[in-house]
């Protein structure tokens, strides 16, 4: 484990040298035990390491200091102060603006849009299917018409 240190303050806090820089205190592996909380990182447990919580990202302060900042308003994941990677439900990152915006369309209307569309393509579909079956009547005599009222009844 990492030895005590007593800081300027006169607190006792263990002291770590070896540790990586983004973590509080770490065993004698640099592993992580604790966070900066002051510095807006949370403790992953997977790779022992201290990473930016949602909605932050990290950023060289000077050559020995990295820290963490908010992303963008509305964003949820970013590597840099002008783009996002994933904004929140209901906005969309605009490159030109370098931020999320408010979608103009709610999730019922995007729900709503792609059940239209299906239903326009599937009348598409049994309209370009009737005009080859009546082109080949005509050409073939072959067709019954009563089949092709039927099939435009589906």
């Amino acid at each position: 484990m990492c030895s005590p240190k007593l800081t300027s303050a006169g607190i006792v806090r263990e002291f770590c040298p070896n540790c990586p820089y983004d973590c509080e205190t770490c065993d004698n592996y640099a592993n992580c035990l604790t966070c900066n909380d002051s510095d807006n990182r949370g403790f992953n447990h997977n790779n022992k390491r201290c990473e930016p919580k949602k909605g932050y990202y990290e950023k060289y302060v000077s050559s020995y200091q990295i820290n963490c900042f908010p992303c963008p308003e509305h964003c949820l994941s970013c590597r840099t102060p002008t783009f996002c990677a994933i904004c929140e439900d209901g906005y969309f990152f605009d490159q030109s603006k370098k931020a999320c915006v408010e979608s103009l369309i709610s999730p019922s209307q995007k729900a709503a849009a792609i059940v239209i569309g299906s239903i326009t393509i599937t009348g598409i579909v049994i309209g370009i299917a009737y005009a080859v079956l009546t082109k080949m009547q005509i050409i073939n005599k072959k067709i019954n018409p009563r089949k092709i009222r039927a099939f435009t009844k589906l």
